[in-house]
Parts: structure tokens; C-alpha cells; sequence
């Protein structure tokens, strides 16, 4: 009864840990850690979904975004106002002379 724990950690082989590791600093680190990245994928996040396509976009031949109402071209895009990038070409509602390139 009155044996010690270095007594037993013979028996208990490479499995044996100090349970004192589990201290508080380490926890509240943790959760630090933890809450760090839920902000960081939070704002990584795309914004709600914006306005819903009157129809502007289908009629000028493009898609529209669902999260930030741009109206992307398929096959490029005409007009002063287009926009592109990454292999990408799209428009801003607000462009009244674009339109999509036909395939």
C-alpha cells in the first residue's frame, strides 16, 4: 500500500507519461491556439450571398456570383468597364455597355 508510482513504472513499459504535463498553461495555450484559428477561418470566409440576379447578367450572356454579383464570361468579355485576371473575365452590374463574348 504504501509503494510508490516509480515502484510500478517498470510494468507500465513505453506507455508510461507524467500527467502533470496537462497543466493549466498548456490547456489555456491550447485554447488560445484554438481560438486564433477560428478567427483566421472566419475571416477567410466569402461574404453572404448578395443581390439575386434580375437577369441582367443571362441576358448579357454571363453567370452570376453568387457571393459577390459579379456577372463572369465564359468566353470574355466586351466593353470599357470589363475586368480579368487568373484566366478570368467578368463585369460589375453597374457596366452598361459590357457584355459576354459568344463561343
Amino acid at each position: 500500500a504504501g509503494r510508490s508510482r516509480r515502484f510500478f513504472a517498470h510494468r507500465l513499459g513505453p506507455y508510461h507519461f507524467d500527467l502533470s504535463l496537462f497543466d493549466s498553461r498548456v490547456m489555456r495555450r491550447s485554447l488560445f491556439l484554438l481560438l486564433c484559428l477560428a478567427v483566421a477561418v472566419m475571416c477567410s470566409r466569402a461574404p453572404s450571398s448578395g443581390k439575386k440576379d434580375s437577369g441582367w447578367c443571362k441576358s448579357r450572356g454571363g453567370r452570376l456570383t453568387s457571393t459577390t454579383g459579379e456577372c463572369i464570361c465564359v468566353y470574355g468579355c466586351e466593353g470599357a468597364a470589363c475586368l480579368g485576371g487568373q484566366g478570368i473575365e467578368w463585369f460589375m452590374e453597374g457596366c452598361s455597355e459590357c457584355k459576354c463574348k459568344k463561343g
